[in-house]
């Protein structure tokens, strides 16, 4: 299915047009340690059920659960190469999503987790972010921007609908004014 979603982001888009789009990240660290934790509240509102396949969403006192499906780093960065120009694709967070909840209460911890998972967000050793997002360029030359008026604009409404014109040559036509 994101093969689909990625062709028509392809073809609905303008050349040279931008589109960023996010997967959860089946190499994450909070998926392949989430189990391995001392607590059980970590950062993200949102965590991935591996054995239900579902995104569960916290929101207020209520949880929703979204189908979903996590994709490796490697096979999103090859199908959306094979589409688009890869402008950026990172994986964010990585510690952050792993860390207590409590822990951000502190300022400092938190503005040090920023810095360490904005130094992670593109090291594709580990791509361990518990999201992949990237940001693609669809490829192809921009139209040229000029505005076309006058005659030439009602000659190309008429090919656009389909109509055929005939155009006859006469003399200029002269205004009352001479």
């Amino acid at each position: 299915i994101v093969e689909q979603i990625v062709r028509k982001n392809r073809r609905v888009l303008k050349p040279q047009g931008l589109v960023v789009f996010s997967f959860y990240n089946a190499e994450s660290l909070v998926l392949n340690l989430k189990n391995d934790l001392p607590w059980q509240e970590l950062s993200l509102s949102a965590k991935y059920n591996t054995n239900t396949q579902r995104l569960e969403v916290n929101f207020g006192d209520e949880t929703f659960q979204i189908s979903s499906k996590t994709y490796t780093y490697g096979d999103v960065k090859n199908t959306l190469l094979g589409n688009f120009n890869l402008e950026d694709i990172v994986t964010y967070p990585t510690i952050s999503a792993i860390l207590p909840d409590d822990l951000f209460n502190n300022p400092e911890a938190q503005n040090l987790c920023k810095t360490v998972d904005s130094t992670l967000a593109r090291n594709e050793e580990i791509a361990g972010g518990a999201y992949i997002l990237a940001l693609c360029r669809k490829g192809g030359d921009l139209q040229s921007s000029e505005e076309i008026i006058g005659h030439e604009k009602i000659l190309k409404l008429l090919r656009i609908h389909n109509i055929e014109s005939k155009t006859k040559e006469h003399a200029p036509i002269h205004s009352l004014d001479g």
